[in-house]
């Protein structure tokens, strides 16, 4: 049976569905092999490692917002940083990624990562948005054609969306800083992933 045939699909109750071995999709080696030395000398400074990979496919959903479809802020350490990419074509239909954003300088609002989290569980609350509104800020959703890539920081005040028109298939990555040069980031990060699980048992 085909993903789109199942019950939930076809009844619009499916909020995501994710990759159970994203790191086995062709190309990706490829794909940060090029870009994650660009981002380790223009963003870090240093060399970075894969903390983690997701692949995401957010179809049309007619449930109420919840979790990270919610205004959030990962409330991750500062140095964290999220790489997404549009596997189809995103429009404002198709669950774009969506984040706070000044309507002038477009920088958006950043949460520093507290422990406990300044909000619980990292959702900011409807009121504090509509704050930022009045004081010169906007509802920015990123569309773009399959390829586009955003590089956040995990701390903004950002928020998911389900589908109203289309699905939406992306490539997540989250990134650390790291000591050691690496050859082959997705490599590295199944063998780590592999020694984990096997600790677990």
């Amino acid at each position: 049976m085909h993903t789109r045939d199942l019950p939930g699909m076809r009844e619009k109750t499916v909020r995501h569905l994710t990759l159970k071995e994203p790191h086995m999709v062709a190309g990706l080696t490829k794909l940060y092999a090029e870009v994650l030395p660009v981002i380790e000398q223009r963003i870090y400074g240093s060399y970075v490692r894969v903390r983690n990979i997701a692949v995401v496919f957010t179809p049309v959903c007619v449930f109420p917002e919840e979790k990270s479809v919610k205004w959030h802020t990962d409330n991750h350490h500062r140095d964290t940083t999220k790489v997404m990419v549009y596997l189809n074509d995103v429009t404002k239909g198709t669950a774009p990624f969506t984040y706070l954003r000044h309507t002038i300088s477009h920088m958006p609002p950043k949460i520093a990562g507290t422990y406990p989290a300044k909000y619980p569980g990292g959702r900011v609350p409807g009121g504090v948005i509509e704050q930022y509104i009045s004081h010169g800020y906007e509802i920015y959703s990123a569309t773009g054609p399959t390829g586009t890539m955003i590089l956040f920081d995990n701390n903004i005040i950002h928020k998911g969306n389900y589908g109203t028109e289309g699905d939406r298939i992306a490539i997540i990555l989250e990134l650390e800083p790291w000591l050691e040069k690496t050859t082959d980031y997705i490599q590295e990060y199944k063998k780590r992933r592999q020694k984990e699980l096997q600790e677990e048992l």
